[in-house]
Formats: structure tokens, sequence, C-alpha cells
């Protein structure tokens, strides 16, 4: 169940980083907006690359579960490796 649920994370990721730049943005004036813009794109799709990747390791390892194998900790050590890339994006995008 939660191999099924990992790649969701990114969007809660995303969510918080569009909170957190949009009250940056309320505070800019001036040409700090295409900034958070860029950011926000840049973010955005490292958040969509690693779900699409985790939800690929998290996929396979539900395969391989279901075939009878025994690699739910495997597939959670190689699932946890894209959320790092995630959470990485969300950390440099609020440092700004």
């Amino acid at each position: 169940m939660i191999l099924a649920s990992m790649p969701a994370t990114q969007g809660l990721y995303g969510f918080v980083a569009f909170f957190m730049l949009r009250s940056k943005l309320i505070a800019e004036t001036g040409e700090g907006g295409l900034l958070l813009f860029g950011l926000g794109v840049g973010a955005g799709l490292v958040f969509l690359l690693s779900a699409i990747r985790q939800g690929m390791v998290c996929a396979n390892g539900i395969a391989n579960i279901g075939a009878g194998h025994d690699v739910l900790a495997n597939t959670m050590i190689y699932a946890a490796l894209p959320e790092f890339y995630a959470i990485l994006a969300l950390i440099g995008s609020l440092m700004l």
C-alpha cells in the first residue's frame, strides 16, 4: 500500500512550494516575479520527473511482490532515491 502512494508525495511538495513562493511573490515587486516563476517551473519539472521515475520503481516492486518475491525493503530503498531529489528541489526553491 505504501509503494502505491509514494509518488504522490511530490504533489505535496509542489503544493508547499507553491504557497511558499506565493507568499514571496506577494512581497516582491519588479523583476523578482520572473525569478520566482523560473524557480516554480524548475522545481515543478524536478517534481514531475522524480514522481514518474519513482512510480516506475514502485510499480516494478509491486509487480515483483505480486510474483512472490521478497523485495519490499529493496524497493523502498530504491524508491527513496528519487524522493531525495524532490526534497532537494523543494529546499532549493525555498532557500532563495
